[in-house]
C-alpha cells in the first residue's frame, strides 16, 4: 500500500491541468510499466477505461476519482480514502504555496507565457489520452469490420451531438441508453 500512495504522491505532483490530464501519466506509470501487476491490483489495459468511464460518468474530479476505485481495488474504503488523499495532497501543498507568487505575478509577461505554454501543453496531453482510448475501443477492441463501423459512427456521432449541443449530460444519457438498448436487443 505504501508504494501505491507513493505511486499516486508522483502522480498528483506532475499532474498540472487536473484529473484529465493525469490520465496519461496513471496510465503510464500503472499499466505500461507493469506497476499494477506488481501491486497485485490484477487490472488490465481495458479494466483501465472501464476505469476511466465510470470515472467521467460519477460525480467529483476524474482523477480523486480514479484514485479512489484503484485505491479500493487495493485496499477497500480505506485504500480508496487513502489514495485520494494523497493524490490531492501536492496540488493543495503547491496551490498553497506558490499561491501568492502567481497573484503577484499573474500580469506579468513570462507568466503569461507560462501558463500559455502550460495550456497547450495539458491540451495536447488530453489529446493524446483521447486519441489512444479511441483507438483502442474503436479499433483494438472489435474483431469484426461492422463492429469497427458501428464504434466508429458512434464516435463520430457523439463528437458531433457534443459541437452542437454543448451539454455532456446529455451524451452521457445517450450513451446509457444506447448500451441498455444494445444490451436488451443483441445479448
Amino acid at each position: 500500500m505504501i508504494k501505491l500512495i507513493l505511486i499516486f504522491i508522483y502522480i498528483g505532483t506532475f499532474t498540472i491541468g487536473g484529473g484529465a490530464s493525469g490520465i496519461a501519466l496513471i496510465q503510464q506509470v500503472l499499466f505500461e510499466n507493469g506497476i499494477v501487476n506488481e501491486l497485485g491490483l490484477n487490472l488490465n489495459q481495458n479494466d483501465f477505461f472501464v476505469i476511466i468511464a465510470i470515472s467521467e460518468s460519477t460525480p467529483g474530479p476524474i482523477g480523486i476519482n480514479m484514485a479512489s476505485f484503484i485505491g479500493f481495488f487495493k485496499r477497500g474504503l480505506i485504500g480508496a480514502f487513502l489514495i485520494s488523499s494523497f493524490y490531492a495532497l501536492p496540488s493543495f501543498l503547491i496551490l498553497s504555496l506558490g499561491y501568492n507568487f502567481i497573484k503577484r505575478n499573474l500580469n506579468k509577461n513570462y507568466m503569461k507565457n507560462i501558463l500559455k505554454y502550460v495550456k497547450i501543453s495539458i491540451v495536447g496531453i488530453i489529446y493524446s489520452v483521447v486519441i489512444k482510448i479511441a483507438f483502442s475501443e474503436i479499433i483494438m477492441n472489435s474483431n469484426e469490420l461492422e463492429n469497427i463501423i458501428l464504434n466508429t459512427s458512434i464516435f463520430l456521432g457523439m463528437y458531433i451531438l457534443y459541437r452542437k449541443y454543448q451539454n455532456p449530460l446529455l451524451l452521457i444519457l445517450i450513451a446509457v441508453l444506447a448500451g441498455s438498448i444494445y444490451n436488451v436487443i443483441i445479448i
